[in-house]
């Protein structure tokens, strides 16, 4: 797989954080193409070098970005670090994936772009909105979580007969997978399907219906690398 080139969007300017690269090299993809969130002309001429996006974690979208159907409950919930241009960036990515038929995984916030991208919209805030339903990894801030040190959390994941990860595991049987976030999906994008979930009921996985190689999971696999269901993932997306 060293011949694949993977477009993929970054925290900070000509910067991707181990996590990834460590992840991507398991499977001995080192050719990467780093996008920032600043828009520039150059772009398409970039993309079209690569075979496959990734959009990584980050912060959440801000209230101007029409990400949330209830304003008044988004306007309650504390919203970090918003960034209109990586929004910007994200959405032309995916335009040019999508029209050049190229593989798309989104990760964590990658998945909740992917849901907005197609007119889907977000739990502003996942413990404030469930309640006592709420997963106790669903529960902690953004801030909490940076001041714990350890910031991954974990749950179990039910994956559904349309999920990704059904032609390589034991459906039958729930996983355990990080978590660290405290948005999800509330309402479902248009041509997406929700293929693994939460014992909350918080989407984990989507799929482009007629499309499987677009897809976003909202644990990171990049931080269980080593975990072997995972690395036989990552390799069966990258074959498409």
């Amino acid at each position: 797989m060293s011949s694949i080139r993977i477009a993929i969007v970054t925290n900070k300017p000509d910067y991707l954080g181990d996590h990834y690269r460590d992840w991507l090299a398991t499977i001995h993809v080192t050719q990467l193409e780093l996008f920032f969130h600043t828009p520039s002309q150059d772009i398409e001429k970039r993309f079209a070098t690569c075979n496959a996006l990734i959009l990584t974690g980050g912060g959440d979208f801000s209230l101007e970005s029409g990400a949330y159907a209830n304003l008044s409950e988004a306007q309650e919930a504390k919203i970090y670090n918003t960034n209109s241009n990586r929004d910007q960036v994200e959405k032309i990515l995916l335009q040019l994936a999508l029209s050049q038929n190229k593989p798309v995984l989104g990760i964590c916030r990658g998945l909740q772009s992917l849901n907005v991208f197609f007119h889907g919209t977000l739990i502003p805030d996942i413990s404030k909105r469930l309640g006592n339903r709420c997963d106790p990894a669903h529960t902690t801030t953004p801030d909490e979580l940076a001041q714990s040190g350890t910031p991954d959390r974990f749950h179990s994941v039910t994956f559904n007969s349309q999920s990704n990860f059904a032609s390589i595991l034991d459906i039958t049987q729930p996983y355990t997978t990080n978590s660290y976030h405290h948005q999800a999906i509330d309402q479902l994008g248009q041509n997406l399907l929700a293929t693994a979930f939460a014992p909350d009921g918080i989407i984990e996985e989507i799929v482009m219906q007629n499309n499987p190689k677009v897809m976003g999971v909202q644990f990171h696999p990049e931080r269980m690398r080593k975990e072997n269901w995972i690395q036989q993932w990552t390799k069966n997306w990258l074959k498409n």
